[in-house]
């Protein structure tokens, strides 16, 4: 009797885990690109220079997806790639993630300028690349250099874009 309760459980409780570790992954992710964003606003002020922050291949190219980093340069000769005479203050690794952009104008890059405003907004999808993990959160960047996370405002355990849970495909 105990092993079939036992069994009950862990058939419930072990997917649920999981899952709230996808999340939670996903959500640490998520962070970590916000923190890069603001990191990038303030190098801009402090060293009064535009910066760019990329979703970027394994040559440095910028890219609004199928990227495997996220790069923080810069952009000395305006090519939207890093290349080893520029300056690079940050590159981070996201092998188990899809990131996605979706800028103002089509842009494949977000700029900050030395007062610290951001010169397009946009966001940032964070999604786990596992299949079958459809949770998702976006890093949001405003004109003004705000930046923040979405949030689950109907609390069905997804964050919201316009009244709509945000999903990945």
């Amino acid at each position: 009797m105990v092993l079939l309760v036992f069994s009950c459980l862990s058939m419930v409780a072990v997917p649920s885990y999981i899952d709230f570790q996808e999340r939670q992954t996903t959500s640490i992710k998520a962070q970590e690109v916000k923190r890069m964003l603001e990191f990038a606003r303030n190098i801009a002020i402090t060293r009064n220079k535009e910066v760019k922050v990329c979703l970027a291949t394994s040559d440095y190219r910028c890219t609004q997806s199928q990227g495997n980093r996220l790069v923080l340069f810069h952009d000395k000769n305006f090519n939207h790639q890093w290349n080893v005479s520029e300056q690079k203050y940050r590159d981070i690794s996201i092998e188990s993630l899809a990131l996605k952009l979706s800028v103002s104008g089509g842009r494949r890059y977000i700029r900050f300028k030395q007062t610290g405003e951001s010169k397009e907004s946009g966001n940032i999808l964070v999604c786990d690349k596992k299949a079958g993990s459809d949770y998702g959160r976006q890093v949001i960047v405003f004109r003004s250099g705000q930046i923040r996370l979405s949030k689950d405002d109907d609390l069905d355990g997804y964050d919201d874009k316009s009244g709509h849970s945000i999903l990945c495909h």
